[in-house]
């Protein structure tokens, strides 16, 4: 029984492993298959579909709009386009859950080592004849259309993000599956050659409860949607180094009635991955 326990585990460790390796220096992604059940999906379905009709309601609209992308703001206006669930964290156990999928984070930690953070868990829907997203790169990148912004010589000789996509819906062809450009994330360039990027672009596919793990620095969006095919749903998940500021503040985003209550009751793993890096601290109290 031990033998067989041990060889589990290295067979685990192995694929953890080549997966981290995909992600840097292969295509820059891997999808997998059947990491979440059914009753979870419809669980997490159910939930994002019951605050996304909160928003559109706040926002008196019917649908969540693609917006149009203006280079003069930051690119948090590229994602604001869309209407989107943020702080999931604090909207449902299942979300803390999927958030701390242990599949999941033990990839990234290969990739951006045992400090990593959450940066954002946010869901958001494309809906059928949404036109598709511009090519983009992830936060902490996804400024760097303005490079003054940017250290001189940066390069993406190591990573500083992955993404997990939780398949809550079938990713199809059809219906406004993530495009992307497999081994983008070793160019470390934004994506402002749009041509380029449509014409070798593949789409990533997958059934629903699959996660779909990629770096942000690959050039990415969600491709068009046509009539009639159903929304697609998914939850965005950013991890990030532990040095890198998340772009979601899960201290603010506690303070609402009953949010602390939720956040005093993380998981210890959970709160690892929200606040467990040591900095910003005081230093005349460090040990």
């Amino acid at each position: 029984q031990k033998k067989k326990i041990k060889g589990e585990y290295m067979d685990y460790e192995k694929q953890i492993e080549n997966d981290a390796e995909e992600i840097i220096n292969g295509k820059g992604y891997v999808v997998i298959p059947n990491v979440f059940t059914k009753e979870e999906i419809k669980e997490a379905k159910d939930l994002i579909d019951k605050n996304m009709d909160m928003l559109l309601e706040e926002a008196g609209k019917k649908s969540a709009i693609q917006g149009e992308y203006d280079d003069k703001k930051d690119s948090a206006n590229l994602v604001q386009g869309k209407i989107i669930v943020w702080n999931l964290v604090y909207k449902g156990k299942i979300f803390e859950k999927m958030a701390q999928k242990k599949r999941v984070v033990d990839v990234f930690k290969k990739v951006l080592g045992n400090s990593v953070v959450l940066g954002s868990f946010a869901a958001r829907t494309v809906n059928p004849g949404d036109k598709s997203q511009l090519p983009h790169v992830d936060y902490p990148y996804f400024d760097m259309h303005t490079m003054e912004r940017y250290p001189k010589n940066i390069n993406f000789s190591f990573l500083m993000n992955c993404q997990s996509t939780i398949m809550i819906d079938d990713f199809t062809e059809d219906n406004g599956s993530t495009a992307l450009v497999p081994g983008s994330q070793k160019w470390g360039t934004y994506p402002k050659d749009t041509d380029k990027y449509f014409k070798e672009c593949i789409r990533v596919t997958g059934e629903s409860g699959s996660a779909f793990l990629m770096t942000g620095a690959c050039w990415h969006g969600s491709y068009e949607s046509k009539e009639n095919c159903g929304d697609r749903r998914a939850i965005l998940g950013q991890y990030l180094p532990g040095f890198v500021k998340p772009m979601e503040d899960w201290e603010k985003g506690s303070k609402f009635p009953g949010g602390e209550d939720i956040k005093n009751n993380f998981s210890d793993d959970l709160k690892a991955l929200l606040f467990g890096y040591d900095y910003p601290r005081i230093m005349q109290e460090a040990d």
